[in-house]
């Protein structure tokens, strides 16, 4: 069979017409070769942890210095000299930035090669960047593999929920005025069936495990400081663990075929556990990752910190980078000051390549409020940035307002953006409206940008599926179709 030359030559490169011509004459069906990006100009500290070979070093930074950047770095250099990838590991804190660091990392490790696509890092024979609880969930897939046991089955925020709820329901049925049910005090007992105290109960069980505090822990805790409620629980802790483990063996036809199922916090904690009790284990992992990578630090909480120094201890190089000035998740357990005791050298970053002098300054003066040593609270200008003689370097602004209500704000902001786009001429891709809960302030300041004419790119629906409002409904409908009374 004769090759159709049109075909033969797009897939060269050529335009379907034949022979080599301009690229006006038509678009190529082959990307043209990138040019490789000058190696950037480092400076000292940075220098510092993108050459760090062997040993452990924090590496402490406020925002815009660039911790992510030369972690990526780090990683990108030992690929190119002949690490296996499978021997790297890159920790970070979400799915998100996951999937974000891995189209980077393919960048920096194939500068030159126009295919290279984020397709190459998910073929690779191991992942150079997961999260905390999708290695942890790995760690215990491995364990029951070598047990023989079923995988494990990680439980839904939406089931937990169901679980406690139900597990309330049960225990408001029991009451009596003799025996409250497990102990909880009088005065909780309207509000067991309220969905808003199930939902702070399970978060009470969640940073507890995350603390790696179990049901006697935490029934303990309650007795030692005098707080009922802690108490009251420390019992429930000990259902809920019960009920999970049955709800596992529900799927098995024998025990052995147990799978059990976790929940986000107990993760962890189980991981280290298959770990201790596992030497084998231990030691295969220990030799599979030999570079251990740590970004946003500041976010980890004491489980997850554990697990990061058991991998630590026999790794040939460690690098754990954060910034306890810029730590968010405490909510959910995490623990900056776990960030500060990492015992290992320190590279602090102090150039900020991200903002301008006046932001810059603002922010300074609010992180010197801030508790703690803050280390990283220092910010330079880059020392390399050149400009015209006659070029004055733009400071940028910072405003702070105060609003009655959430409609005048949202008039302002919308005024403040279409004067800057008719009359500084920003276009509105270079615009953005940061808020705190976007779920709440969206609905009026979507009116107010539409009635101004600005347009918006509005994020996605954060809400989990079961609360969404349009989902609800439809959940209580079925509810009460399943359990009429």
């Amino acid at each position: 069979m004769t090759p159709d030359p049109a075909r033969r030559a797009a897939v060269d490169g050529l335009p379907v017409g034949g022979g080599r011509a301009s690229a006006a004459e038509g678009p190529l069906l082959v990307r043209p070769p990138r040019p490789a990006a000058p190696e950037p100009e480092w400076e000292a500290a940075a220098r510092r942890v993108v050459e760090h070979a062997a040993g452990p070093l924090r590496v402490i930074g406020g925002p815009g210095t660039g911790k992510t950047t030369v972690l990526l770095e780090s990683v990108a250099r030992r690929v190119r000299a002949g690490v296996d990838p499978g021997r790297i590991l890159l920790l970070v804190g979400s799915r998100r930035a996951a999937a974000d660091l891995r189209e980077r990392l393919v960048r920096l490790i194939h500068p030159d090669d126009p295919a290279a696509t984020a397709l190459q890092a998910r073929t690779s024979r191991e992942m150079l960047v997961r999260t905390v609880h999708s290695y942890a969930f790995g760690i215990m897939r491995l364990h029951a593999a070598r047990a023989g046991d079923p995988p494990p089955r990680l439980l839904a925020g939406a089931e937990q929920d169901a679980v406690v709820r139900d597990l309330l329901a049960g225990e408001i049925a029991n009451w009596n005025g003799s025996v409250p049910g497990s102990g909880w005090p009088e005065r909780l007992r309207p509000a067991l069936g309220i969905p808003a105290f199930a939902a702070e109960l399970r978060e009470l069980l969640l940073r507890a495990e995350e603390r790696g505090l179990g049901p006697e822990e935490l029934l303990a805790l309650g007795e030692r400081h005098g707080v009922p409620e802690w108490e009251a629980a420390g019992r429930f802790f000990r259902t809920y663990e019960q009920v999970i483990l049955l709800r596992g063996a529900a799927g098995g036809a024998a025990p052995q075929a147990t799978a059990p199922a976790l929940d986000s916090a107990e993760l962890v904690a189980a991981a280290l556990d298959a770990l201790a009790f596992d030497p084998e284990l231990l030691h295969t992992e220990r030799e599979r990752v030999r570079h251990l990578l740590v970004d946003d630090a500041q976010d980890l909480d004491p489980q997850q910190l554990e697990l990061v120094r058991v991998l630590a201890r026999t790794a040939t190089s460690t690098l754990v980078a954060g910034d306890p000035d810029q730590a968010v998740l405490g909510f959910r357990g995490a623990d900056p000051d776990g960030l500060r005791a990492v015992d290992a050298p320190t590279a602090v970053l102090t150039v900020d390549h991200r903002q301008r002098d006046a932001v810059r300054a603002a922010g300074a003066r609010l992180a010197s409020r801030l508790a703690g040593s803050g280390e990283g609270r220092l910010r330079v200008a880059p020392a390399s940035l050149a400009h015209e003689p006659h070029e004055v370097p733009d400071p940028g602004s910072v405003l702070v307002r105060t609003f009655s209500s959430a409609a005048t704000e949202a008039a302002w902001i919308a005024d403040r953006l279409r004067r800057a786009h008719l009359v500084e001429g920003v276009p509105w891709a270079e615009m953005a409206v940061l808020s705190r809960s976007a779920r709440r302030t969206l609905p009026a300041l979507r009116r107010a940008l539409v009635a101004a004419g600005v347009p918006i790119a509005a994020p996605p629906e954060e809400l989990p599926l079961a609360r969404q409002p349009a989902v609800l409904p439809f959940l209580l409908i079925l509810r009460a179709a399943t359990r009429p009374e």
